[in-house]
């Protein structure tokens, strides 16, 4: 109750009218200029950039921060199930899961502002909506102030109200007052987003539906262990060019990188719940291509680090993912024999692991002891040269 409170606190105490013109971020024809997506509009839940709002279906909820805002969020929280983050991790586990869903994400917009006085009716809320309410918080939907797009719908006076865009274009597929009907016409057009999405092009972390090879800067950043950011910023400085194709797939792989690497921290964030360990995995790539987004993490390795034997069992699992990539191969045997080496004395680590108090240690312990027994049988066959 605190936390909502404070959610709702938030939301009625900012002043919007004041707020000067933000300068907007220049985007390729065709595509939707979002504005008010910032860190200073950020309220709750997931940050996101205007990139993440664009090549998937995404559902824009406006709200009015009124005494009805309990009743508007518990509405909206029905698209919840369509992103994909409902059980996540729970069936193979997070050290199994090549990536989190990406098709479809929902964003809480608040468009107004009120004296948090006029809340305090809605803060009263019965248990079964508290942990609703609770379910909203626990996938960090984005809930940002002021958030729309050029030429996007006008909905003063019409609010709590609902747009959904689809993959590509600037019209919205459904849009209307966030009522029963309104909420069917939502559920079609996400539907009718997502299989749009099923029929185009297979969409590929870093490049979008690009072809790689027609951005090779970033490959060889990738090679030399170079920060993206610059190439990200290069590839950006195209989506205005007067070569309309240019411009296209500058854009989808500008949006692409940084996708990528605010999926990569929106996992992150979720992994420290239930499985440290990946997180610190993830973690280490994240820093490789975006060691500026490090800081926006330093709470959730400090929480790792204060986890006992978390962190020792992080580089463990770091050091099993790179020997069980199927790329990996040993120079030569000597190299295979000191790996398997290693392998049996983290086994000796990983016993007093699994009999640990933490049930996170004592879960990542178990699973990650299997995958070194797999380990320690495959890794001597995977040698240069030497023949299956």
């Amino acid at each position: 109750m605190k936390k909502l409170a404070l959610l709702c606190a938030a939301c009625a105490a900012i002043e919007l009218a004041a707020a000067p013109a933000a300068k907007l971020e220049p985007v390729a024809a065709g595509f939707p200029q979002w504005q008010g997506v910032s860190p200073k509009n950020h309220v709750l839940g997931r940050e996101i950039t205007a990139s993440d709002l664009r090549h998937k279906v995404t559902v824009v909820v406006e709200f009015e921060p009124n005494d009805n805002l309990k009743a508007q969020i518990l509405k909206a929280s029905g698209f919840l199930g369509a992103t994909g983050f409902m059980g996540l991790g729970e069936s193979s586990g997070w050290e199994k899961l090549e990536d989190i869903p990406r098709n479809v994400i929902l964003l809480f917009s608040n468009r107004g502002a009120k004296d948090p006085d006029g809340l305090k009716d809605a803060l009263k809320v019965t248990k079964s909506e508290e942990n609703m309410l609770a379910y909203v918080r626990g996938t960090m939907v984005p809930f940002y102030d002021n958030v729309t797009f050029v030429g996007g719908p006008e909905t003063e006076g019409k609010r709590p109200y609902f747009y959904v865009m689809g993959p590509t274009g600037t019209t919205p597929l459904a849009q209307g007052k966030l009522d029963d009907a309104g909420v069917k016409a939502a559920r079609n057009a996400i539907a009718k987003g997502k299989e749009q999405m099923a029929k185009g092009a297979k969409w590929q972390k870093f490049y979008g539906t690009v072809d790689p090879e027609r951005f090779p800067a970033i490959s060889k950043a990738m090679e030399k262990g170079k920060p993206l950011g610059p190439v990200a910023t290069a590839i950006q400085k195209d989506v205005l060019s007067k070569d309309a194709d240019k411009a296209r797939e500058s854009q989808i792989v500008y949006d692409a990188l940084l996708q990528t690497r605010d999926d990569l921290l929106f996992r992150i964030i979720l992994e420290a719940r239930a499985c440290p360990h990946r997180a610190y995995y993830d973690f280490q790539q994240l820093v490789k291509y975006w060691p500026s987004e490090k800081k926006k993490l330093d709470d959730v390795m400090a929480r790792l680090k204060s986890i006992p034997d978390a962190e020792k069992l992080a580089k463990m699992f770091c050091k099993a993912m790179t020997w069980a990539d199927p790329d990996f191969e040993c120079r030569n045997a000597g190299e295979a024999k000191k790996i398997v080496t290693e392998l049996k004395k983290m086994k000796t680590q990983l016993t007093k692991m699994k009999e640990s108090n933490v049930t996170i240690v004592q879960n990542g312990a178990v699973k990650l002891d299997l995958e070194i027994d797999t380990l320690i049988e495959t890794i001597p066959d995977r040698v240069a040269g030497k023949q299956p």
